[in-house]
């Protein structure tokens, strides 16, 4: 078996990834997530990551929410209402120890992969770390 040191975020990431946009609805999302069964979804803009959004950011929204959540209120939000900017990332090019490191350090189910220009090339997910694992 190869060594786990030497296996690379880009033999195991999803490419054909489904991302958002920040004017998408919240209301979208929640379906999306539903039909999917993903983890997150990026948010990007022309091509380039700029946040993303999880299941725990839309249980967030109700469970931080001020008042009873109608809705109406829910028509009104978009991913850029609730979406987290500051993402942890990856390369390509990282083992999928350091990685699997991440996700651990920062308790995070779902990773972006970048480009040096903060490009969206895929997405590694927990189940792909446990592939890379066998």
């Amino acid at each position: 078996m190869e060594e786990i040191e030497k296996r690379l975020v880009k033999d195991f990431m999803t490419s054909d990834v489904v991302s958002v946009s920040e004017s998408t609805p919240v209301e979208d999302v929640i379906k999306l997530v539903i039909k999917k069964k993903y983890n997150a979804f990026p948010v990007v803009r022309d091509k380039r990551l700029i946040g993303i959004i999880s299941k725990m950011d839309l249980i967030k929204m109700y469970s931080l929410a001020l008042g009873p959540v109608s809705v109406t209120s829910l028509e009104s939000k978009t991913v850029k209402d609730i979406m987290r900017r500051a993402v942890v990332i990856v390369s390509p090019r990282d083992p999928i120890k350091y990685a699997a490191d991440l996700m651990v350090e920062y308790r995070v189910r779902s990773l972006p992969v970048t480009d040096d220009e903060s490009t969206l090339m895929g997405i590694l997910s927990i189940g792909d770390v446990l592939k890379a694992l066998m």
